[in-house]
């Protein structure tokens, strides 16, 4: 501190951003020989070109219609103007801009600014270095430039606990401590977590008589503003009109919020056209907060220096996590960044760390914890944490009798990395000793280990009838144990996304709204949202399949996301829900036709059926055949229709890019061969272009094949055994670890939790044999 003083007290100007600048301000009243004058970034920038605000966007869309208004609302936000003798267009483009927003008296920058920093003695944080525009800047006012890295190492320590709930109620035993010894609320922030950790906060906070400040939230969380600004779509936006005044009339906190946030939009100096958008994008980024308290406040950002009075909590240090790389927006590239004075994404990338670090640094009340829960595929430090150089406190669970892989899995350790043992590990004797009937895998079987469970309502699905069938232990480790690997998966997220999509379009105006609208409620990252972005027409595809089938089939009722609950045996429910079940009638003949959207692997081949395995299908048959709904009706088919997230198309022409398109629609399924049947459906064989086709794998529509009446009573028929067969294992608590050769591959082969069980032989060797690396 006293370093810093000094530094402070020889400075005429001090750039920083805006939190350390409020900090600042507080020193200087605490120490009055301090006269430095404090400036962060952005109002020295605009000092010196010029700053930009909703005036001179407006101004910018009515001087270049052509510009959309994101498209506008990202120059204004990020150009710094160029010099007038660079010749490109967009350039030239930009310094006309400028020049019509000056005359406007829209933008203006300081005159008197070069002259103030002339041969001025100015500090800098030491990460600032990097900021090549503000360095030039200040070069060519002649400014002394000089930096300050006064560094407090204090002693922070990393926490490290194997579950988010442990690091949860860590945190707040440390909170309530601090508060039982007289530390104010205001006094103790939480950096924003990820949004488990905020949930599990704010759920266990009350157990500790913690009260949690509410959140805030943007306008555009509430359904009604949304509604109201809905209103505006393709009309003017008048102060003065009828809709304006009807919002003026309302007691609704939001849209009280909504009328005063119209009235501080001068929209009279825009284009009509703009208005709705305008409108749409200042809710997301106004927010408000339903009541206050004083409760404790989540903050987004650390502050580079802070009062030793004030308590930070940060949770969630895990790699990639701390710094958030800020996105660059895709309108400029880094070449045009670069041309037009900006700074890139790898510089911005840095400034971001370096703040960071400084940040950590200096705050001497700073807890740090960090949780290796399995949501997270690396549970290394980040890579800001190892510069830190922070201590850090690891919390093992101690060692029974499990074999390694399993504590792994639950402890949320190495959970994607296989490990090898040596012969001489001293658990290894122990759990064939335990376990003196392990079988070729030298598995535990929980058996031996005296667990029982009273099953008293068994509800059995097709899923987990087929997971049982696969290999019994991971039904147990699922849904006894309660292990469930959930860690982030695209293909869950997108079967979510299509399903919704598929479900409420109804032409393609609303298939275009919706696929919008899901794919910004489902929050994907940017490179799974590219790839989703690539599939609209694949969707759109199976869109219009599935619309023009019913439009020609005409069945008398669809039925949408139907779950079907049929009693099977003593406390036994088996049950299913189907995407979409059609029902047709015709000359005192009624039959159902199922179609179920999936959008990873669609697979029902007959071969499996006999092992219990690929039975969705047949259960489903199953099923209607136990329902009240449905059992007077005949089944004609039941079809999976395959929508697969796919890689880019990179067709050469819109022919074979629609060709592509269609390929990759596909079905796979079962069709009842009786004629009458077929055709009420319109899957018949000897036709053109039939909806389904039922011919060999070159199809484009391809089935696994027909089925004769006898032959699919015989699969509805070895459906219910093995469903009785799953129902009697539960039971009994029969969950070996045993898996069935089909092909001679293992029906486990793709198991998540058999890796956990057990320690193969292949992985026990001999000391001589051992090889790290293997």
């Amino acid at each position: 501190m006293n370093t810093l003083l000094n530094a402070l007290e020889k400075t005429d100007y001090v750039i920083v951003d805006y939190t350390t600048k409020i900090e600042l301000l507080k020193m200087r009243v605490n120490y009055p020989r301090l006269a430095f004058k404090i400036l962060t970034v952005d109002e020295l920038v605009g000092k010196f070109l010029g700053v930009a605000d909703d005036h001179s966007l407006f101004a910018l869309l009515e001087k270049y219609d052509s510009l959309t208004y994101e498209h506008a609302k990202t120059i204004n936000q990020t150009i710094i103007f160029p010099k007038l003798q660079d010749t490109t267009t967009k350039i030239i483009a930009l310094s006309s801009y400028q020049q019509t927003l000056k005359g406007l008296n829209f933008l203006d920058g300081d005159s008197l600014i070069r002259y103030s920093f002339k041969n001025r003695r100015v500090l800098l944080p030491k990460y600032l270095g990097n900021h090549y525009l503000l360095i030039n800047l200040l070069n060519s006012a002649g400014s002394l430039v000089s930096y300050f890295d006064c560094v407090n190492n204090y002693n922070h320590k990393i926490t490290i606990f194997h579950t988010g709930v442990d690091e949860v109620y860590a945190v707040l035993n440390n909170i309530a401590m601090l508060l039982a010894n007289g530390v104010p609320a205001s006094a103790i922030k939480i950096l924003k977590p990820e949004s488990i950790y905020e949930k599990m906060l704010r759920r266990l906070a009350p157990q500790f008589d913690i009260v949690l400040k509410p959140e805030s939230f943007p306008l555009s969380a509430f359904p009604e503003v949304v509604a109201s600004v809905d209103q505006f779509r393709n009309k003017r936006i008048d102060i003065n009109g009828p809709l304006i005044r009807t919002l003026a009339m309302n007691n609704n906190p939001a849209l009280i919020a909504l009328y005063n946030l119209v009235l501080t939009i001068n929209f009279d100096s825009v284009n009509d056209k703009h208005h709705y958008q305008i409108l749409k994008d200042k809710i997301k980024h106004e927010f408000i907060t339903l009541e206050q308290n004083d409760g404790i406040e989540f903050i987004d950002e650390l502050p580079l220096f802070s009062a030793k009075e004030t308590h930070y909590f940060y949770l969630n240090f895990a790699n990639g996590r701390a710094p958030t790389v800020r996105t660059l927006n895709p309108y400029l590239s880094n070449n045009e960044r670069r041309e037009l004075g900006l700074l890139d994404d790898e510089t911005t990338a840095l400034l971001a760390e370096e703040r960071l670090l400084t940040a950590l640094q200096n705050n001497e009340n700073l807890h740090l914890s960090f949780a290796s829960i399995f949501e997270e595929s690396n549970y290394e430090l980040s890579t800001l944490a190892a510069k830190l150089k922070i201590a850090h406190e690891e919390y093992v669970i101690p060692p029974q009798l499990y074999s390694q892989q399993y504590l792994n899995y639950l402890t949320g350790i190495a959970a994607d990395k296989h490990n090898f043992y040596k012969k001489v590990d001293e658990n290894y004797g122990a759990l064939l000793a335990a376990n003196a009937q392990a079988n070729a895998y030298g598995s535990f079987d929980y058996r031996f280990k005296g667990i029982e469970y009273d099953h008293r309502m068994l509800f059995l699905s097709p899923t987990r009838i087929n997971l049982y069938q696969r290999l019994p232990f991971d039904y147990f480790v699922k849904y006894l144990l309660h292990v469930v690997d959930n860690r982030p998966n695209i293909n869950w997220d997108y079967g979510t996304f299509v399903h919704s999509v598929l479900e409420n379009s109804v032409d393609e105006q609303t298939f275009q709204v919706c696929f919008s609208h899901y794919l910004d409620a489902m929050e994907f990252n940017a490179k799974d949202r590219f790839f989703i972005e690539n599939d609209r027409e694949l969707i759109a595809e199976a869109f219009r399949f599935n619309k023009r089938y019913l439009e020609t089939t005409l069945p008398i009722q669809k039925h949408s996301e139907i779950e079907i609950n049929v009693p099977f045996a003593a406390n036994c429910v088996l049950n299913g829900r189907m995407d979409r079940v059609l029902l047709f009638e015709e000359d005192e003949q009624k039959i159902a036709f199922v179609m179920d959207f999936k959008t990873f692997n669609a697979t029902s081949n007959p071969k499996n059926y006999e092992y219990g395995l690929d039975l969705q299908l047949p259960l489903y048959g199953l099923l209607l055949a136990e329902s009240d709904e449905y059992r007077d009706y005949e089944v004609a088919g039941l079809v999976l229709n395959m929508i697969k997230l796919s890689s880019t198309y990179s067709a050469g022409s819109d022919e074979s890019f629609k060709e592509a398109i269609i390929n990759d629609v596909r079905f796979s399924g079962l069709l009842v061969a009786d004629e009458t049947k077929l055709k009420m459906i319109s899957a018949e064989a000897n036709v053109e272009r039939p909806f389904f086709a039922t011919g060999g794998r070159g199809k484009v529509k391809q089935l696994v094949g027909l089925v004769s009446p006898e032959q699919y009573q015989s699969y509805i028929t070895l459906a219910r055994a093995k469903a009785m067969e799953t129902y009697e294992g539960i039971i009994n608590n029969d969950f070996r670890v045993e898996d069935k050769k089909i092909a001679n591959k293992s029906s486990a082969q793709n198991s998540r939790y058999k890796e956990i069980s057990f320690l193969p032989y292949s992985a026990v060797l001999e000391e001589d044999e051992y090889d790290e690396e293997s």
